[in-house]
């Protein structure tokens, strides 16, 4: 914005922080690029903005609140009319006060993933590996890797299933090596939100300076970005979008968990 560089100044005037891109924000909550998004109704205070997103006929009330010197957390909900609405209707706005903290998804979580169904038993779960051409091999106690996704889920992945009480009860799926980070974590990010609703819990903010696949990968492999998505069911069911530094190149995780006393981790089930 022609404005950003002027209004980054009186911030640092005044105490506050530098120009915030809400654009790159919202991109990150949402899964919509930045060129998809329209923003509108922004209201900015001290330590604090609240604005307006739509993007491919939904409309999202954002909100961000600085937590430090130079970092904030930054939240997009759905919200419950259509961007498409008659514009001569006043749009609500984020409440940085009063927001609600989105509930649980609403629509059921899988029952399958990449081939494998939830409660199967170990040799079923071998089975469904082997039969279409991929090496089933044990990993450490209750773990096991099948070499390929016996159902596309539309890139190439590895899943690592784990057992409880010898029924599988957790799928991760860990996407190849891309060359379009960016592009993908927002396409999956988007496709979870339409399906199970906004994330539960986010963790992480793509700003300005992380907006083309070069900038991205820097983030995420030099200043060690790190990017969280958790949609989560009261039963202990939860789904979790990771996105963080591997040892050459960033690393993409998809966490199915369909039991409750299992806790997602940083590298591991």
């Amino acid at each position: 914005m022609k404005w950003c560089a002027w209004l980054g100044s009186l911030l640092l005037a005044v105490g506050g922080s530098g120009c915030f891109d809400k654009e790159a924000a919202t991109s990150g909550q949402t899964g919509c690029a930045p060129g998809e998004l329209e923003i509108f109704d922004e209201e900015s205070g001290m330590n604090s903005d609240t604005w307006t997103a739509t993007c491919h006929g939904e409309r999202y009330l954002c909100s961000r609140v600085a937590t430090g010197k130079e970092s904030s957390q930054v939240n997009c909900h759905a919200a419950s009319s259509p961007a498409t609405a008659d514009a001569s209707k006043p749009v609500g706005r984020a409440n940085t006060a009063s927001q609600p903290s989105p509930a649980p998804a609403v629509q059921e979580p899988p029952t399958a993933v990449a081939g494998f169904s939830f409660g199967t038993s170990i040799e079923e779960a071998a089975s469904a590996c082997t039969e279409h051409g991929y090496l089933w091999q044990p990993g450490t106690a209750n773990h096991f890797r099948c070499s390929g996704s016996p159902v596309s889920i539309g890139l190439e992945a590895a899943p690592l299933v784990r057992f409880c009480e010898e029924m599988l009860c957790a799928v991760s799926l860990q996407v190849a090596s891309s060359t379009t980070w960016l592009r993908t974590f927002a396409r999956f990010n988007e496709v979870l939100s339409k399906k199970y609703g906004p994330p539960a819990n986010s963790k992480g903010v793509l700003n300005s300076n992380c907006s083309t696949e070069e900038q991205f990968r820097a983030c995420i492999m030099t200043a060690g970005l790190e990017l969280v998505r958790d949609w989560k069911w009261q039963a202990g069911a939860q789904i979790s979008l990771r996105m963080a530094a591997g040892k050459d190149a960033p690393e993409m995780k998809i966490i199915y968990v369909r039991h409750e006393q299992i806790e997602i981790v940083p590298g591991a089930l």
